[in-house]
């Protein structure tokens, strides 16, 4: 009974004394900036998640400046970067809302973008034509935006509809059906 004792012991000190050497091994990680937002027109709170494809990232942000918009900003962006920090560029920059909540576009995507083939599928949670958001899709290279769904106005007090609003979460592409939750 004694020697099992002492053999537990000592195949706990050896799996201690292993721990640390490998924890001793492990290098540190080293970061890189591959662009400040600035809050310009290159964008500001970039919230969501990043889509790569090959070696350049797409992603969505939140707020952008305007000076063509009468209170200064716009709602948000979509951009491209290449994973070394080059070829930052604005595919999309989405429209203010106008005193209605409305936009043509929709506006505030906080989402990640799905990529299929050249083609980014995002979501943006305010706007459209009822404020209640928008399904939108654009080439890669910022060409042929569109708004695939605008989502219905809300029904007050109860705040409902019959298709959603302020969709924010990344959309499922299966076959040629995008799936999401609000």
């Amino acid at each position: 009974m004694k020697t099992r004792i002492t053999n537990l012991s000592l195949v706990r000190l050896l799996t201690a004394v292993v721990g640390l050497t490998l924890a001793g091994q492990v290098t540190a990680q080293t970061f890189t900036i591959l662009h400040s937002f600035l809050g310009g027109t290159d964008g500001a709170e970039p919230n969501a998640g990043l889509t790569l494809s090959s070696n350049i990232l797409y992603g969505t942000t939140y707020w952008a400046a305007s000076s063509t918009s009468s209170i200064g900003f716009v709602r948000g962006t979509v951009f491209s970067i290449h994973t070394d920090g080059e070829g930052f560029t604005n595919l999309h920059t989405f429209p203010a809302l106008g005193n209605d909540n409305t936009s043509s576009e929709g506006t505030g995507p906080v989402v990640g973008l799905t990529l299929s083939g050249n083609t980014l599928y995002g979501t943006a949670g305010t706007g459209g034509t009822s404020g209640s958001g928008t399904v939108f899709y654009l080439k890669t290279d910022g060409s042929g935006f569109a708004v695939l769904h605008n989502f219905t106005a809300l029904s007050y007090p109860v705040e409902t509809n019959s298709d959603g609003s302020a969709p924010e979460s990344e959309l499922v592409l299966s076959g040629d059906t995008l799936y999401g939750r609000q």
